[in-house]
This record gives C-alpha cells, structure tokens and sequence, in this order.
C-alpha cells in the first residue's frame, strides 16, 4: 500500500543527512589531524582535487542513499514524489536558456551578498577546485555539477517540495530553497542559493518533472566552475568586494533577472495546463511557525549556526 507524504518524515531524512554530512566532515579532521602526527604533513598532504573525490562518494551515500531508502521504505509512489515525467524537446530548451542568465543572476546575488556582510564579519579565503587540464576539468564537472544536480535534487525538489506541498505549491518552493541554501552552511552564497532555489522549484512546478531542475542545476554549476577555469585564478583567494564590483553586480544581476523573466514567460506559455499548483493552507505567519517548531529543524539551524560562528 502506497503511503502519503509526510513533512515530519521529510524533515528527519533532512536533519539525518545534514547531521550526517556534519559528522564527516569531523571525522575527516580529526582523521587527518591525527595521520599528520603519527606520519607527519607530507603523508596525508590533500589537494582540492583529491577532496573532489570524497565529496562525490559522500553525496551519492550520505544524501541521495538516504532518500530513496526512505522513500522506498514508506513505499512512496516513486515516479509520482520525484515527478520523473518526460520534458517535452520545448521545456528543455527554455529551462537550458534560463539556466545561463540564472546562473550569473545567482553570482550577482553572492556578491551583492558578500558585499554586504564584510563589514560585520570576517570573511574565509575561498577554496575551489581549478583544475589543470581537460582531464581534471571533466572530474570537477562531474563531482560539481552531474552530482549534485542528481543528489541534490532528489532531496530538494523531489522528496522535500511534494512533502511540503501539502502547505501550498510556492510555499513549498520557498521553504525548500531556505532548506537548500542552509544545506550549503555558506553564508556567502545564501543569496545566490535561494534564487537558485525557488527558480529550480518553480520550473519543477511548471513542467511537472524533477529533470528540469536537475538540468538547471548541471548547466549552472558547470558555467560556474568553467568560469573560474578559464579565470586562471590560483585559489585559495582573499574575498573582497569593492564598490565597483558591487556596482557591476547590480548591473548583471539586472539584465540578467530581464532575461529570466522573458524566458519564463515563454516557458508558462509552453507549458498551460501541466500542472495545477496546490493553494496554501494557513498563513505565512503559521507556516514560519510550523517549520520552525518542528525538532528536526531546529538541530539543523543549531548546526548552521554553530558553523557559522566557528568559521566567520
């Protein structure tokens, strides 16, 4: 017997996986700190690209894993809570289209972000991976762009946004982009993330299909990072942004939101009648409430903020 979504249940897979992912990632210290005393620095000396690994492997079973044993457990409807339909050729054109100036929208919204915040706090030195040849470009794609667009998305805009949904279909959208951008632990990025977010949400409702966010998400992370690959900046960097950046973000981030909404009316367009969105049920003041309250939630905003304090 096929059972009903439920937010609580979807609110203990997402505290499990961040609890799980914060736990790693202790462990991977406390691992390394210890190697580095028994075999000295040079044994366990790790590159960002060899981290690149580890991180794919921790998506796949320490987020994805976790969702389908869930949702395969409570015998969910799997093709109905992920929305695994068809994109007609149309819809995965325009959701390719919109995923470029989206991208650069996100970019802007981060440094506009950063801007922002320098003066309250002090800001980490950023380290991405920039690989060194088509080879290495290609293994960053894939640990950056293919997965989490698959992980991700499973949890995000697959099993998070149909359990919420029960509180209105936009409502959903926004409280699962807040959960995205959290899931990120990044307050540099939380502007960009959020847009991100309820952008890949909203083409998720319009189409009825996880595959566009999933494409959404590749086409936006694999710009960013070949953005930083043509760069041919050394990380780790210096955050700093001055007012002409601020400024020139302003300037992007205009032209690109333009760009957005005409592509997104294109894609209402194409896709009338798809998908009915469901009206919310209570008032914004309630739902705010309701998540919060909720005990998962709040170990997950205590593990935000404690990360947050101990890195900023």
């Amino acid at each position: 017997m096929k059972q009903k979504l439920s937010v609580v249940g979807a609110n203990l897979v997402f505290a499990a996986i961040v609890t799980g992912y914060f736990v790693f990632e202790i462990i991977l210290v406390i691992l390394r700190i210890l190697l580095e005393r028994v075999y000295g620095s040079e044994f366990v000396k790790f590159t960002v690209m060899d981290n690149l690994y580890y991180t794919t492997l921790a998506q796949f079973i320490l987020l994805l894993f976790p969702v389908l044993f869930y949702s395969f457990a409570r015998n969910n409807d799997i093709l109905k809570v992920f929305r695994l339909n068809k994109l007609k050729f149309s819809h995965i054109v325009i959701v390719a289209l919109v995923s470029i100036p989206a991208c650069f929208a996100a970019k802007a919204l981060n440094t506009i972000n950063l801007y922002m915040l320098q003066p309250f706090v002090d800001i980490p030195e950023v380290y991405l991976p920039v690989p060194g040849n088509i080879s290495e470009l290609l293994v960053v794609i894939f640990t950056i762009a293919v997965t989490p667009a698959i992980c991700e998305e499973f949890l995000f805009r697959g099993l998070m946004l149909s359990s919420y949904e029960i509180r209105g279909s936009m409502r959903a959208v926004v409280i699962t982009s807040i959960m995205f951008a959290i899931y990120h632990f990044d307050i540099t990025n939380v502007a960009g993330t959020i847009f991100s977010g309820i952008l890949f949400g909203y083409m998720v409702l319009r189409t009825n299909s996880l595959y566009s966010a999933v494409i959404a998400h590749f086409i936006n992370n694999t710009i960013a990072e070949l953005l930083i690959y043509r760069s041919g900046i050394e990380y780790p960097v210096p955050v700093v942004v001055s007012v002409l950046d601020f400024k020139y973000s302003l300037y992007y981030l205009l032209v690109s939101l333009f760009l957005i909404f005409f592509l997104m009316k294109l894609l209402v367009k194409v896709t009338q009648g798809v998908y009915t969105p469901k009206p919310p049920i209570a008032r914004i003041r309630d739902d705010f409430i309701s998540v919060l309250s909720h005990w998962p939630i709040i170990l997950v905003l205590f593990l935000y903020i404690a990360t947050i304090h101990i890195f900023y």
